[in-house]
């Protein structure tokens, strides 16, 4: 049952078939035609700013427990990424990467002989980029207006993609950002995956504050239409995650400081419960 004036599908612009079941107060829609669910629009939600300031990656739930502290993991990870993308695309090159936090993963394709750009909400996770690291980030919702005539060989969104608002939005800029030929990468949320069945509204994910879609293969590719975008690879996969950051998704939290606990929280362990999906699409060269 759906109540009168339910939103539209932001993938598709289709009336949703039904209502999925409430979460933080909201209701969550499955769309009837392309699949995807998502959250109805929040009437006074957080702003982004507010959502990723310092104490989202600072010990916030739903953020990280200490997100600087696992710099070599998140370091690790990220060449992990460029070996993926590499299978496709190879330095020299220009890559753009939304959401790039403190900017690890844009340090590690530097140092790989990539051209690199980033843009990023948080002004404390860009500021910690641009100053530590001396790296080009645009502080502001994607896109900003500092990307307006860029393009690039590649762009990444590492867990972002699903908290845009406005996915179709996202799509038609980035027909203009990606040169013929240029990459997508997503790492996101699979919404059909096993154990969000067997999980149900419990799924860590389902959190509307912060991630209003939840895509599927299905609703991806509808989204990046076949006639601009090519699918290259999709497919579950694994991210390594320090212990302290999986023990603070599930609410338990290690003594700071230097001893035996922060030793053990810094291990690097495997994430692989397959919500976890890889995309890859490719810009058509005749694609308008």
């Amino acid at each position: 049952m759906l109540r009168q004036g339910a939103p539209e599908c932001p993938v598709c612009a289709a009336l949703p078939a039904r209502v999925v079941g409430h979460k933080d107060g909201r209701r969550l829609y499955q769309c009837g035609t392309c699949t995807l669910q998502y959250a109805e629009p929040s009437p006074a939600g957080a702003s982004p700013v507010e959502l990723y300031g310092e104490q989202y990656f600072n010990g916030a739930a739903g953020g990280y427990p200490d997100y600087l502290r696992d710099e070599s993991v998140h370091r690790r990870r990220a060449r992990g990424y460029l070996r993926a993308i590499g299978r496709w695309r190879h330095p020299p090159a220009r890559l753009l990467d939304v959401g790039c936090a403190t900017g690890f993963f844009l340090d590690e394709a530097r140092l790989a002989g990539w051209s690199v750009r980033g843009c990023e909400v948080s002004a404390w996770a860009a500021a910690h980029a641009r100053e530590s690291l001396h790296l080009d980030v645009s502080i502001g919702a994607f896109p900003t207006e500092d990307l307006s005539g860029a393009r690039f060989d590649a762009v990444t969104f590492f867990n972002v993609f699903e908290q845009l608002p406005d996915p179709r939005a996202a799509e038609r800029v980035l027909r203009a950002l990606v040169a013929p030929n240029g990459l997508v990468a997503l790492e996101t949320w699979d919404v059909d995956a096993l154990v969000v069945r067997l999980m149900g509204l419990r799924w860590h994910q389902y959190r509307p504050h912060d991630t209003p879609v939840y895509f599927n293969r299905r609703s991806l590719q509808t989204l990046f239409r076949p006639e601009h975008w090519e699918l290259v690879t999709y497919h579950s996969c694994a991210k390594g995650i320090s212990l302290r950051n999986g023990l603070h998704v599930l609410g338990v939290h290690l003594p700071s400081g230097d001893g035996s606990a922060a030793w053990l929280g810094a291990l690097s362990v495997a994430y692989r419960l397959g919500d976890l999906v890889w995309a890859v699409f490719r810009r058509r060269l005749d694609g308008a």
